[in-house]
Parts: C-alpha cells; structure tokens; sequence
C-alpha cells in the first residue's frame, strides 16, 4: 500500500514557515486534535483538491479513447484547468496555516 504525502507548514528554528511532509493521516490528525493549523479552511482546500482530482481522473480515464475522439480536446482543456484548481488548492493549505 502506497503512503499518501501531503505538505504541511512547519516552523523554523527562525521562525519562518517551511513546507515539510506528512501522511495524510497525519493531517486528519492533526485537524482533530486542539493545535491552531490545520484548520477548517485548510481542510476545506483539501477537500476542493481531492474532489478536483476525481474530475480530473475522469477526463485522464477519458482521453484516448475513441468513443470520445470528438470531445477530446475540450476534456484536455478541462483537465489543464483542473490541474491549476488542484494546485491552487494545495496551495491553499498552506496558506490557510
């Protein structure tokens, strides 16, 4: 079974936020237990982030198949702009920190 990874913001020695690496439990966790971050919001953009990716894994299982040769190029152009969505919103975990 593979581990899923998820970047969480971490405090430096300097005081400065970095991005390290946890689980994705770690982050349910994290979210349950009384610490500041995460929080709602950064919940929510992982929310927004899985639910974008099922789309978007929708439109990969989609492309190349001939049955949807004619809508093709408008599922590739959903799929770029789900790919910034997703991003967008792992971003916003971070930023929520």
């Amino acid at each position: 079974m593979r581990r899923c990874r998820l970047a969480l913001l971490t405090e430096t020695e300097e005081g400065k936020q970095m991005i390290s690496q946890k689980t994705l439990p770690d982050f349910v966790w994290a979210l349950a237990s009384n610490e500041p971050v995460p929080g709602g919001g950064g919940a929510a953009a992982l929310c927004a982030a899985i639910g974008t990716a099922l789309g978007n894994m929708v439109g990969s299982l989609t492309t190349g198949k001939k049955k949807y040769a004619d809508v093709e190029d408008r599922i590739l152009e959903l799929k770029a702009k789900s790919d910034a969505l997703q991003t967008r919103f792992l971003q916003l975990i971070d930023e929520d920190a």
